[in-house]
């Protein structure tokens, strides 16, 4: 599971935990999460000082001051002071926070302290609050992108032959294009023996404006639990686990491209 790719062809990662925040919410709006960007300054800024011990010193500020903000959307960015060391980016918003990985990304075993420090520093942030959080769901993101070197130029068939994604374009839709269709998408979702939700999102898409393959892998717990590390990583192991283990199902047949062969 630690094993490393020369030409892995993940172009995102992300780990991310949402939590309740009840004494956020505006009962006046009914089911709308609303809240001031600045009610959240004071928790951003004591995450920055916990950040900048690990080495985490550059922040980003992704709203204005004073801007209302969504239930777990993105409000400041922390990474390494020099851009040459940064290899991971936290995220944090209201009611939620993530630890993004940026390529090139080696192993899991390299990635999951980062998990760890931003766990423990956005614990430490959010200690100064009475409220009973409770996680709503934590999650961890694959996307990876098939260029040529995977495709051999041939897209659609990479795509149903070696990954086994079927997309059916009816003939009038076909007769249409002057060839294979730049972006065609197929979307499916189920639940794993452990009760934790998988979904797959996967067609022909472009990456810097080059054609490739998309194959998105998202694992979701909606356990609720208390917002604590060590049960968290635990979730987080097990949502790593079945992601993994379904992507080296599908690399059978182009384990010697990934390994540079």
């Amino acid at each position: 599971m630690n094993q490393s790719f020369p030409n892995a062809p993940l172009i995102e990662l992300a780990a991310q935990v949402r939590w309740t925040e009840p004494a956020l919410k505006r009962p006046d709006e009914g089911d709308d999460f609303v809240v001031l960007a600045q009610t959240w300054d004071p928790v951003f800024d004591r995450l920055g000082q916990v950040l900048a011990r690990h080495g985490y010193s550059r922040t980003e500020r992704l709203l204005p001051q004073g801007s209302e903000i969504e239930e777990g959307q993105p409000v400041i960015r922390y990474r390494r002071a020099e851009d040459t060391e940064t290899t991971v980016i936290f995220q944090a918003g209201a009611g939620a926070f993530s630890v993004n990985a940026i390529p090139p990304y080696k192993t899991w075993s390299d990635f999951r302290p980062a998990i760890e420090i931003g766990l423990m520093s956005l614990v430490e942030a959010l200690a100064e609050s009475d409220l009973d959080r409770l996680t709503t769901s934590i999650s961890l993101n694959y996307i990876n992108a098939f260029d040529e070197r995977f495709t051999g130029g041939d897209r659609m068939k990479f795509l149903e032959s070696t990954l086994g994604f079927n997309v059916q374009i009816p003939p009038g839709v076909q007769n249409a294009l002057a060839g294979e269709p730049d972006n065609a998408f197929l979307s499916l979702s189920g639940r794993t023996a452990d009760g934790d939700r998988m979904q797959f999102k996967t067609g022909l898409g472009n990456v810097q404006n080059t054609p490739q393959v998309i194959l998105d892998c998202l694992a979701l717990s909606r356990a609720s639990a208390s917002l604590n590390m060590s049960e968290v990583m635990l979730v987080f192991d097990r949502l790593h686990s079945v992601i993994h283990d379904t992507f080296m199902t599908l690399a059978k047949s182009f384990i010697g491209v990934l390994e540079g062969e």
